[in-house]
């Protein structure tokens, strides 16, 4: 019996993969990234979604590595906006950069070919992202900018399917902020209504955070108080996500003009 219950899964899947669910929650997540079920019942297998066949999204909260070993974390939201900050080579706290762009995706190809690759204390480059994924999975991408090509493998934080919490993220956060003007410090209070204050280096801010629908990231606004600002008295939108276990708050917000970028790794 139990070589026929095998021989009837493999059947039912085809080539793609499966998976099993914990519990009732986990199985309706799955079921509503595009996974099936073998049969009825909580314990049953799922079918991982093939490339083909079921429209698929690459949206998340993703985290990896470089094939020089730079670290990345970054979302991708469901209309295909991206944030992804990475790490100098081998030192995961130090930020030299970030690429963002508009991702269009759909069975297991991602694609942005007007990509910015932001270098901190440097300049802003054209570049080009394209990738396979599996939903909720993993993205295997390869990025060319400044007339180099490298390649980063992201894996899929299941953090993401969790609301986005203004309780948990709360908090007065030190934190390294960077630019194309360099790298500084300052501090930032996150208010449980979601209010932003801070500052550093001359410098002062305020803004807002608001959940970004249903998914554990947050839509950030932030107004700059001019005198020694980098950006002035500018308002710059973009998404910060909480990673509670090390208790550190990404960020990324680029100007109107998508010319310069503010990045914001802190932890509380």
């Amino acid at each position: 019996m139990a070589i026929c219950a095998v021989l009837v899964v493999a059947s039912y899947c085809g080539a793609t993969s499966t998976t099993s669910p914990s519990g009732l929650s986990e199985r309706q997540n799955m079921l509503g990234k595009g996974y099936t079920p073998e049969g009825n019942g909580i314990g049953v297998g799922m079918c991982v979604p093939a490339s083909g066949g079921v429209a698929t999204s690459a949206q998340g909260i993703w985290q990896g590595t470089t094939n020089t070993n730079q670290t990345v974390a970054g979302v991708v939201l469901a209309d295909g906006t991206s944030y992804f900050i990475y790490s100098q080579a081998g030192n995961s706290t130090s930020i030299v950069g970030a690429v963002l762009g508009n991702a269009t995706f759909n069975h297991g190809t991602l694609s942005a070919p007007n990509a910015v690759d932001f270098v901190i204390g440097g300049a802003a480059y054209n570049a080009t992202v394209s990738a396979t994924y599996v939903q909720g999975s993993t993205i295997n991408a390869t990025i060319a900018a400044a007339g180099t090509t490298g390649t980063v493998t992201l894996y899929y934080d299941s953090v993401y399917d969790q609301p986005a919490s203004l309780a948990a993220t709360a908090g007065t956060y030190t934190a390294t902020v960077g630019s194309l003007a360099g790298v500084q410090t300052a501090t930032l209070t996150v208010a449980a209504n979601g209010a932003i204050t801070g500052g550093g280096g001359g410098c002062t801010f305020s803004g807002a955070a608001t959940p970004h629908g249903s998914v554990n990231v947050f839509d950030v606004q932030v107004t700059f108080n001019g005198g020694a600002c980098l950006f002035g008295t500018s308002t710059i939108y973009g998404v910060v996500f909480y990673d509670a276990p090390n208790r550190t708050l990404y960020g990324a917000a680029p100007n109107t003009a998508h010319t310069d970028v503010l990045l914001f790794i802190g932890t509380k």
